[in-house]
């Protein structure tokens, strides 16, 4: 049986995009190994980002598991296929390689534009990024990302002749029935999961919500929350849940209206990423709301109709789309995401990879 490998500084059981390797190649054939995390890796210390920053200087490859976290591994163990997760797995992807196995790099995002708000990031961590990418990524046999609006700003780049897109569409497992649950009544059920991060502003949103007693926003976070909930824990509009797992959500999506995958679009890569959220929301068979800045996400809706989208991350913009929602426009949408539903499969995404992997398979026996 053929030996894969994906490497990753995350959890990677609660990974989805991790999950979904595993299993698509699973059912190509391949024994696969992870180098990851099983828990959520902590913070690093102080002392860790003092380090860190001495590492810089020293050993840069070194410097990324002061940062990230120290993963244990097997170097002398073979395999055929090497996924990293990822630019900071790239060193350790590269020990693994060699003249007979092939090597992915799947970017996931916009890895130098990551966080280009952050000055300490822009400072501190992008200028290693772009050493770890300039130095390695054309030496991989494939480079994946999450969709061709970033897979374009890579093959220009650095001149790769083609970057695979990989959508976060859920695992047929995750989503089940393809079907439409019809909104009869307000409130009307809004829909928010994922990390908290202050920069991504949900706070502007709950602000529009709170007071509007046409809606009731749901949340599913995970993070640091509890000074949030103590803020809005007297609107009875506003309700928080416990975050769920990555295989529950699209199922408890069904029960809702509409999705908010609004975001501002404070980097490139944020502009230019479609999350898995996204695709949970049109796989729960909820309509979505975005803004217009955010590109990859507002084309995907006005391609389909299946959503809501603001002029852009003001509060203004905000205020009149969620004034113009009706529960007659929400089922109009609904329909149309039956559509996307059924054109829309993590297999046939994850089936160009297995494509071209075997592709490179074939010219190495040659």
């Amino acid at each position: 049986m053929k030996k894969a490998l994906l490497i990753v500084y995350s959890n990677h059981t609660k990974d989805n995009r991790i999950r979904k390797h595993k299993h698509f190649l699973k059912n190509a054939g391949y024994k696969v190994d992870i180098i990851g995390f099983e828990k959520q890796p902590k913070s690093p210390s102080f002392l860790r980002k003092i380090i860190y920053i001495l590492m810089l200087i020293i050993n840069k490859e070194k410097a990324i598991e002061y940062l990230y976290g120290f993963l244990k591994y097997d170097i002398n163990k073979n395999y055929d296929l090497i996924i990293a997760n990822d630019w900071n797995t790239l060193p350790i992807a590269f020990k693994f390689k060699d003249k007979n196995n092939i090597l992915v790099y799947d970017s996931h995002e916009y890895a130098i534009k990551l966080a280009t708000e952050n000055l300490k990031w822009r400072i501190l961590i992008c200028p290693l990024t772009k050493y770890i990418e300039r130095k390695y990524i054309l030496s991989a046999d494939l480079v994946t990302t999450v969709s061709s609006q970033i897979a374009r700003e890579y093959e220009k780049l650095y001149n790769i002749s083609e970057v695979i897109v990989l959508r976060n569409i859920p695992l047929e497992s995750d989503r089940g029935d393809i079907s439409i649950k019809t909104s009869k009544t307000k409130p009307i059920k809004l829909y928010h999961h994922g990390h908290y991060l202050k920069l991504r502003k949900l706070d502007k949103i709950i602000e529009i919500v709170k007071s509007n007693k046409k809606f009731e926003l749901y949340l599913r976070l995970i993070g640091e929350i509890k000074n949030l909930k103590n803020k809005y824990r007297k609107y009875k509009n506003i309700i928080f849940h416990e975050p769920l797992q990555p295989e529950e959500l699209v199922e408890d999506i069904k029960n809702y209206d509409l999705g908010i995958a609004l975001q501002p679009p404070y980097n490139k890569n944020r502009v230019y990423s479609l999350p898995n959220k996204f695709f949970d929301f049109i796989f729960g068979g909820v309509p979505v709301v975005v803004c217009n800045n955010t590109k990859s996400m507002a084309e995907f809706v006005k391609k389909y109709d299946i959503g809501f989208i603001a002029r852009d991350f003001s509060y203004e913009s905000i205020k009149t789309i969620f004034k113009k929602i009706t529960i007659e426009e929400i089922n109009q949408k609904k329909n149309n995401l039956l559509k996307a539903q059924k054109e829309l499969s993590a297999g046939k995404e994850w089936e160009k990879l297995i494509k071209k992997i075997k592709e490179f398979e074939d010219k190495k026996k040659k």
